[in-house]
């Protein structure tokens, strides 16, 4: 299990289900629990991307910014792409040790 601080917040990160469990995502934030839960079985970059997303879900919701879910969509996929080209490991995200 791994934990994330977003905004003083620790989010706990599990990779439990199956994609074919999680009702058409690859990933959830539960908000009110503070668990984000990716699928266990999609690809590297899949994970990652969709680690991405959730974590953005979660400063949106905390910082009351109102992105709707395109947004944030189109959001991740610009960090995404531009965080991994210029060389960040978004991997510490889920197997670096705290």
């Amino acid at each position: 299990m791994k934990t994330l601080d977003i905004l003083g917040y620790h989010y706990t990160v599990n990779e439990t289900k199956p994609l074919s469990e999680m009702k058409g995502n690859s990933g959830t934030c539960d908000l009110d629990h503070s668990i984000i839960e990716l699928a266990n079985d999609a690809g590297e970059d899949m994970k990652l991307s969709t680690l991405l997303h959730e974590i953005i879900e979660a400063i949106n919701f905390h910082l009351e910014i109102r992105l709707t879910e395109a947004k944030i969509k189109q959001l991740e996929a610009g960090l995404f792409q531009a965080l991994t080209t210029n060389g960040v490991n978004l991997q510490d995200l889920l197997y670096k040790d705290n």
